[in-house]
């Protein structure tokens, strides 16, 4: 059972010293123990085990990755990077695709032709209003030729009749106004709360929730190598202490941005540097392979859009792990 807020804020605080291999240079955090030590029973082993020294030091572990698991030991979520800015041939290539293509402008110049009026045509609007059409007055005699008929005189109702008539249609619609009370239902009146609103509720409760969701869209000027990475150390930390709910969480993050993700000539690169850090030899101890399963999975799924990347095959052409898991998954497709 997790612990309660006021345990972890009751609880004494530990200095985590993290950073100094992965980014040059160490920075120092101070987090409560009982946040970090209800991860999991390893990392409360570790944390006890480390209890008469001053501070944890974690060289490998870069500022920002620690940052998040702090943020998922607090609040059991973690922010998701925004994708770097990627420069220079993205905004070429939109440049090219936003260019009007010789065959569009021959498709508009057309229907501008088209929709020209013909030298001897005249705008509608000009042409003469159509005659109207009477229904004649002449219908067909027993003698010769065609004789003007007598208009007939209109029937005028009795005074009986007209009574009788006005009398059916205000009983009738008397009735259907009795039908409709009956069907509808009395309004059922709001309950009165003693206790005045004094204020709405506008702000939401969890301020960071939009900021943890994996963006659905893609940014084809973004580099998702920070987005990638971020994800798989987390889940790398979460695999070292069986943190099993933040290994679940990462995987969760990693495969939704796969989803989105566009592999095109600038973009592939990306991916090399995922499947670089996922199958680093230093990983190798780790038992659990979900993550570089999932990591093989996507790059055989789209072997036949990367085998066109000079990047890519450069990566087969390295061998190790990843080339075995790939072909694994590729020849069973055949």
């Amino acid at each position: 059972m997790p612990a309660s807020f006021q345990e972890i804020l009751n609880s004494s605080v530990i200095k985590f010293v993290v950073g100094e291999g992965a980014d040059g240079e160490a920075t120092d955090f101070l987090v409560h123990k009982e946040a970090m030590a209800q991860l999991s029973e390893p990392f409360r082993d570790m944390l006890n085990g480390e209890s008469t020294a001053e501070s944890v030091t974690w060289r490998n572990v870069g500022k920002s990755s620690f940052e998040r698991l702090a943020q998922f030991a607090y609040t059991g979520d973690y922010t998701v990077p925004k994708p770097l800015r990627r420069r220079g041939a993205v905004d070429r290539q939109e440049a090219v695709e936003n260019e009007a293509s010789p065959d569009i402008l021959d498709r508009g110049l057309a229907v501008e032709e088209d929709s020209a009026p013909a030298p001897g045509d005249t705008p509608a609007e000009d042409e003469p209003p159509m005659p109207v059409v009477e229904y004649s007055e002449y219908v067909e005699q027993d003698s010769p030729g065609w004789w003007p008929a007598a208009k007939p005189a209109p029937r005028v109702p009795s005074p009986d009749q007209y009574i009788s008539k006005k009398k059916a249609k205000r009983m009738e619609r008397f009735a259907s106004r009795i039908a409709q009370e009956e069907l509808q239902p009395e309004p059922v009146p709001e309950p009165i709360s003693p206790i005045p609103v004094l204020f709405e509720l506008d702000d939401p409760r969890d301020k960071h929730k939009d900021d943890c969701e994996p963006s659905k869209q893609f940014d084809p000027k973004g580099n998702y190598s920070n987005v990638f990475r971020s994800h798989a150390e987390l889940w790398i930390i979460a695999s070292s202490y069986g943190i099993d709910s933040l290994m679940a969480l990462s995987l969760y993050k990693l495969r939704q941005t796969l989803i989105v993700f566009r592999i095109n000539d600038q973009t592939v690169s990306d991916l090399v540097d995922l499947v670089h850090y996922v199958y680093n030899p230093h990983m190798e101890s780790l038992e659990d392979e979900r993550q570089r399963g999932l990591v093989a999975q996507y790059m055989a799924c789209n072997s036949a859009t990367l085998s066109s990347d000079g990047n890519f095959m450069a990566l087969l052409r390295e061998g190790g792990s990843f080339v075995e898991d790939f072909l694994k998954i590729v020849m069973k497709r055949f």
